[in-house]
């Protein structure tokens, strides 16, 4: 008889699992409350300074493709701890940093553990928590990311007292987080079945053995089919427009999160004189309300019958809010807007991530390759959109920065009109409750 899932396991799991997400976005953004110092003492522009911000996504356009499938195939734990391992080394190595290519280089490698931590969010959500938690799943990793980048802005000015010291202690998180994973990381719930006495079997039995072991050798030939079976899925998820344009809008609304938790801090000390620390606090406020708004919004808005109006507003409202923190210089309303602004924004990416366990045409053997196209795209856009378009066209101006970035959360919301209704009529949670359910029950 199969045992029940350890519960205590799945959330020993899940804990660690977000954790890495969450101590990878503190290393990631603890560089933005020193950004005026790292841009004097390495000679570089507010282009130069974002291409730091976001360079580990570059190598994550590189991991993220086969990122996915190459978890689908040696397992989510292995491939996520040998990312760690390589990110633990780089971040070590950061302290040591004399020249901007170096900062770079070991920046980027940071990118490791977070493509891999990212494109398996899914499948952990799949294999551990059963369909209708995926958008659970997924706002508990993109809240605590947003907890990772508001430890950063509000804490690094109080507890470190320059930036050297900051990547020393970011590369010791780092490499706690893999040792931890390595020790609890698992990739599927262990089920125990009881083991029957030993008995002599008899002629009937031994004729089934020989079926059995007929049947066996079907099941090995089929398994050489599977690398084109695999390609197949592959081809389905690429050709999914409805990936894509999800894919598009993530990579927009990321590009939000980059630039306002690179820039916000600075922005807000430049252009409105404020004081650095209280610039920091005020600017977490923001990942804050994200933090519950990744919890909250997700559950929500899956659940609602007529759930694509919202999604539609979602961005709208995140982009309304913010404009008045950043326009309205009175500390109180700021802090309400930002606050206000981050919940609204923690349902807008996390919602498009869940996309691979509802599109028909992805499914469920495919999660893993849809999330890793879908980290790509995102990625892409995370990069390009504030290194290569916003920066360059703001330069120093910090108020053009947050305005572009402004308009550029209210443009996800086209992607959102475009998508089909993903949780029309509830589906998406009613169906995926029937799945959990039938998970519980094995």
């Amino acid at each position: 008889m199969t045992t029940d899932v350890n519960k205590a396991t799945r959330w020993g799991v899940f804990i660690v699992f977000v954790m890495i997400g969450f101590v990878n976005n503190i290393v990631q953004y603890l560089p933005a409350f020193f950004a005026q110092d790292l841009m004097a003492d390495f000679q570089v522009s507010t282009t130069g300074f974002a291409l730091l911000s976001t360079v580990p996504m570059i190598l994550g356009l590189i991991l993220s493709p086969i990122g996915g499938s190459m978890s689908d195939r040696w397992g989510m734990k292995r491939m996520l701890l040998i990312a760690g391992i390589i990110s633990s080394v780089a971040m070590l190595a950061r302290f040591f940093a004399t020249s901007f290519i170096m900062l770079l280089i070991t920046t980027a490698l940071l990118g490791c553990i977070c493509a891999f931590q990212t494109v398996n969010q899914v499948k952990l959500g799949m294999t551990w928590f059963g369909q209708a938690s995926i958008g659970m799943v997924a706002g508990v990793c993109t809240g605590m990311n947003s907890a990772g980048i508001a430890v950063a802005q509000a804490f690094a000015g109080v507890l470190f007292p320059d930036y050297h010291i900051g990547f020393l202690i970011g590369g010791i998180m780092v490499t706690v987080m893999t040792l931890l994973w390595a020790i609890i990381g698992k990739d599927a719930p262990k089920r125990t079945t009881e083991v029957p006495p030993v008995i002599e079997p008899t002629r009937a039995e031994k004729a089934a053995d020989r079926a059995a072991a007929k049947a066996a050798a079907k099941a090995a030939k089929a398994e050489e089919n599977a690398d084109g079976s695999q390609k197949q899925g592959m081809s389905a998820v690429i050709k999914s427009k409805n990936i894509w344009f999800a894919g598009i809008g993530m990579g927009i609304g990321n590009s939000f999160t980059v630039l306002t938790g690179n820039f916000l801090i600075t922005a807000l000390a430049v252009y409105w004189g404020t004081d650095p620390v209280q610039a920091g606090m005020i600017a977490s406020l923001f990942t804050v309300g994200n933090i519950f708004g990744g919890i909250l919004v997700p559950t929500v808005v899956t659940r609602m019958k007529a759930a694509k109006p919202i999604c539609i507003a979602l961005p709208l409202l995140t982009a309304a809010t913010f404009f008045l923190g950043w326009v309205v210089d009175i500390t109180v309303v700021r802090c309400i807007m930002l606050t206000v602004s981050g919940f609204f924004f923690g349902g807008v990416v996390p919602i498009l991530m869940s996309c691979p366990s509802i599109l028909p045409e992805v499914g469920n053997e495919n999660s893993g390759t849809a999330g890793g196209l879908l980290v790509t795209i995102m990625m892409v856009g995370a990069v390009v959109i504030p290194t290569f378009i916003i920066t360059p066209i703001a330069g120093s101006d910090y108020n053009m920065i947050m305005i572009l970035s402004i308009v550029a959360v209210a443009i996800v919301a086209v992607f959102y009109a475009i998508l089909p209704s993903l949780y029309a009529g509830g589906q998406g949670g009613s169906a995926s409750a029937t799945s959990a359910a039938a998970t519980e029950e094995e």
